[in-house]
């Protein structure tokens, strides 16, 4: 950071005290009150008159070439005052700190000279120049803290000083021309200030805190996207579908004629997905699997969904089954699966009947979940997971509906999911889940 980069600020013509640098020589060695800190603007203000006006006593001192400063007053009390002069153009920069005790920290920046203008609602050189008594009351920590949060709002959409907790006393370490890169967090967040704020910016801010006046509606920050992915982890069977749906904001005064949102599958083996309806079918091999949703407006916007794809496999998702009524059912051998075929292929089968899908007893066996007649085309039935201990296997299984906001045809289903697993002869149980 080259000295040039002093933020000059001649317009602000105001008082700041400040004593301190260098040392103590001529200091009081018992003091009543003890100022210290660091005058800044993104570099140190370096070898600066700085002055301190307080309850009882006045102090001065120069600032060292870190911009710090100590100043220890034989008599005095808070609250104070402070003031320093700027090298570069002889402007001055004001600081106000508040409290009880016999020290204080004090930073003196383009930042407290907003916050002071503001608690003292009048010219911060006026104000410095007449610091008396009456002055003084106006300098209490719940006004200084109020101050801060009004320059907060005001400074909104040009710099986030949300993280300072205290723009007077947080710790503060400046860069200097020795060491430009050597200023911390504050300092950096004093640089941005300087960048993105000219003198005349600056001085009509400073003008506006000191008049009272309310002050306007923060600005609006740049447009943040959002993209979420609902459900964010699911648990599906071999060959089940289920829709994944997106929630997204938008900017202000934009429309568009379908969400702008793109899915599709990272994993070459994970299944796939419809681009524009979120509509996903998993693989025929269990894993776990990652489905991508991309905002289409901010393509570098990307959140995935993880899906567990478990083992067992479809032989049957239907939304019209035979079986009308609520129905789970284990079928271990092939006389019960042509029966259990044939009884939900009864209401639609053509008239020649369709065979059952071919199972090897010998290693697996049929569970089935039927979810009965529905008055809605969308409404279906699917298993999510087959849990197989010592004891029993546990067969978990969701009813489904259309997303919200999406039409669905008033027409009679009769939903149904049948799958295969490995063969068990322990019980099963079965699970509904929300």
């Amino acid at each position: 950071m080259p000295v040039n980069r002093l933020f000059l600020i001649s317009a602000l013509a105001s008082s700041l005290a400040a004593c301190g640098g260098g040392g103590d020589a001529g200091l009081p060695n018992n003091p009543a009150l003890t100022l210290s800190g660091t005058a800044a603007v993104g570099l140190a203000v370096a070898n600066a008159p700085l002055k301190v006006k307080c309850q009882g006593g006045n102090g001065a001192a120069t600032t060292g070439s870190d911009g710090s400063y100590i100043v220890k007053l034989a008599s005095g009390s808070l609250p104070c005052a402070i003031a320093v002069q700027l090298p570069a153009d002889g402007g001055k920069l004001h600081s106000v700190v508040a409290g009880t005790g016999a020290s204080a920290v004090a930073n003196v920046t383009p930042l407290t000279e907003l916050l002071a203008a503001r608690v003292a609602r009048k010219d911060m050189a006026a104000f410095f120049d007449g610091y008396d008594a009456a002055a003084a009351k106006l300098l209490t920590p719940a006004a200084l803290k109020n101050a801060q949060v009004e320059v907060t709002s005001l400074l909104t959409g040009t710099v986030d000083t949300s993280k300072l907790k205290d723009f007077v006393a947080d710790p503060l370490k400046a860069a200097t021309p020795a060491n430009p890169a050597g200023g911390d967090a504050h300092d950096k967040l004093l640089d941005q200030l300087r960048a993105k704020l000219s003198k005349e910016k600056f001085k009509e801010m400073v003008t506006l805190l000191a008049s009272g006046k309310p002050l306007p509606d923060p600005a609006p920050g740049p447009f943040q996207p959002v993209l979420e992915v609902q459900p964010s982890a699911i648990s599906l069977g071999m060959g089940s579908t289920r829709y994944l749906l997106a929630a997204i904001n938008y900017p202000d005064g934009i429309a568009y004629i379908r969400q702008p949102v793109s899915w599709s599958v990272v994993e070459v083996d994970g299944g796939k997905v419809d681009a524009i309806s979120g509509l996903y079918t998993a693989p025929m091999k269990p894993g776990t699997y990652h489905v991508r949703a991309t905002r289409d407006d901010f393509p570098a916007v990307v959140k995935l969904a993880t899906v567990t794809v478990n083992y067992f496999q479809t032989l049957e998702l239907d939304s019209l089954s035979g079986i009308d009524k609520p129905q789970n059912s284990v079928v271990r051998d092939a006389t019960a699966w042509a029966a259990l075929w044939s009884q939900h292929k009864k209401a639609t089968g053509p008239t020649t009947p369709v065979p059952p899908p071919v199972v090897d007893f010998a290693k697996d066996m049929v569970v089935a979940v039927f979810r009965g007649s529905s008055a809605w085309g969308c409404d279906g039935i699917s298993i999510t997971s087959a849990t197989q201990t010592a004891a029993k296997l546990t067969v978990e299984y969701q009813l489904t509906t259309a997303p919200a906001g999406m039409a669905c045809p008033a027409v009679v289903t009769a939903p149904a999911h049948i799958v295969t697993v490995p063969k068990s002869a322990t019980p099963v149980e079965f699970v509904l889940k929300p």
